[in-house]
This record gives C-alpha cells, structure tokens and sequence, in this order.
C-alpha cells in the first residue's frame, strides 16, 4: 500500500504543477485587461508602420483576437482601417491557423480542469486509505517536480540541438490530427 500512496502523492503533485503550469500561461496573457504588454511591443518594433495602421485599430484587432481565443467570439473576423481602408484584418489562412491556436489554447485549459479534478480525487484517495498526506504530498511533490525539471531540461537541450526540427514536431503533434 506504500507504493501505491507514493504513486497517487507523485501523480497528484505532477498534475498540479500541469495545472499551475497552465495557469501560469492564462495569466501572463490574460492578466492585463489592456494588454499593455502587447501595446508596448508593438510600439517597440515599429507594428503599426509595417501594417500601416493606427496603434488604437492594432489594439482592438489584438482584443476581438484574444477574447476569440478564449472562446468569448466565435468567428475570427473583424474590421478594421488598414492604409486607409476598411477590411478584415484575417484572411482566410489566418483563420485556420488561429483556430488551431484556438482549440489547442481551450484544450490546455480543459486539460488544466481535468488536472485538477484528478489531482484532487488523488488526495481524497490517500486521506481515505489513511496515508501519511504530509509524507506522501510532500514526497510527491518533490519528485514531480524533479521529473519536471528534467522533462524541461530534455526540452531545452533538443530546442538548442535543432530547434526547427523541434519546432516542427511540436506543431506536428499539436495541430495535426
């Protein structure tokens, strides 16, 4: 039984830490309202001259394409004055893509409530069987954290050994079914 509260503390730790993980990505992008991060970006390399907009009309394209990648807009389109005309900012290759983008976004957040639920059945499991929960959540906290330590590591490495191949791979596993 040992072994089996080891395994559940190591998997409830290793999918909190996917969930944080994911949390952490929702906030960095969502947690601005503004997205002044994004404003600041822009203006630093000169967006609005090569797209021949104003910084107001990139902003709002960059909100109606945010709020469609959390799933608040159905369809990516929206209009906007680009060289002095009134067009959509997406063609149609922009729209595939971004709705890949879109559905690999809103799987990582269902993927993080999945996590959780796991994660927190994990827990009611071990305090069930009466296992030592400062032990086994402690123990397994650590070791997952150390197993994704090196997952990041093995990441990081093929990144540096060829990063288009690594690159591509990702894409391949994400956005093709």
């Amino acid at each position: 039984m040992k072994k089996l509260h080891g395994a559940a503390g190591f998997a409830a730790m290793f999918l909190v830490i996917i969930a944080l993980l994911i949390t952490s990505f929702q906030i960095g992008i969502y947690g601005d309202p503004e997205y002044g991060f994004y404003k600041e970006e822009y203006e630093k390399y000169n967006v609005t001259d090569s797209l021949d907009m104003t910084i107001e009309d990139v902003m709002e394209v960059t909100e109606y394409m945010m709020d469609y990648l959390i799933g608040r807009e159905e369809v990516l389109s929206i209009e906007t004055n680009v060289d002095g005309e009134t067009q959509d900012f997406f063609n149609e290759q922009d729209r595939l893509h971004m709705e890949d983008v879109k559905n690999l976004f809103l799987g990582g957040l269902k993927l993080r409530t999945v996590c959780l639920v796991l994660a927190v059945l994990l827990v009611l499991f071990l305090a069930a069987t009466k296992a030592d929960m400062r032990k086994q959540i402690t123990r397994g906290y650590f070791l997952a954290l150390g197993v994704f330590g090196v997952l990041i590591v093995v990441l990081l490495c093929s990144f540096a050994v060829d990063f288009t191949a690594s690159f591509t791979l990702f894409h391949e596993i994400f956005f093709y079914q």
